[in-house]
């Protein structure tokens, strides 16, 4: 049963990147009708430039959101992190000679820098799928 899921699960998000990957092209691309033969003869197919692509892209009322919210989410998620750090440097140093209140404040200060390392991939990965983004 759990390999049918998997393979299931794995089918999906197969289908999802397809039409994704699709979506997203059909919007960078823009083609003119063909007339007539001497028509297309003479007409050149041209490729808009990344520039014009991202203008274009600029203006949809939904990845201005998905920008505006992924901003956001990274303001709140930086003040987290900093937070954490923050709180497990202050019981580092009031821990004393308690080796559980060491070993407690060192895994927290560990994790914050683990939490800000996976959100960077996360916030590159979103950035990457969410064209006009900082990159």
């Amino acid at each position: 049963m759990t390999k049918f899921i998997r393979k299931t699960g794995t089918m999906i998000a197969a289908i999802a990147m397809f039409l994704s990957f699709s979506v997203l092209s059909s919007l960078a691309v823009s083609t003119n009708p063909v007339q007539s033969q001497q028509d297309a003869a003479q007409t050149q197919i041209t490729t808009p430039t990344s520039q014009q692509v991202n203008s274009k892209l600029q203006e949809n009322p939904i990845i201005k959101d998905l920008n505006i919210l992924i901003n956001f989410m990274t303001g709140v998620v930086g003040i987290v992190v900093v937070g954490t750090i923050i709180a497990g440097g202050i019981e580092y140093s009031m821990a004393g000679n308690n080796p559980q209140k060491v070993t407690n404040a060192r895994k927290r200060i560990a994790n914050g820098i683990l939490a800000m390392f996976v959100f960077l991939l996360m916030w590159a990965f979103v950035n990457w799928l969410v064209p006009g983004g900082i990159f």
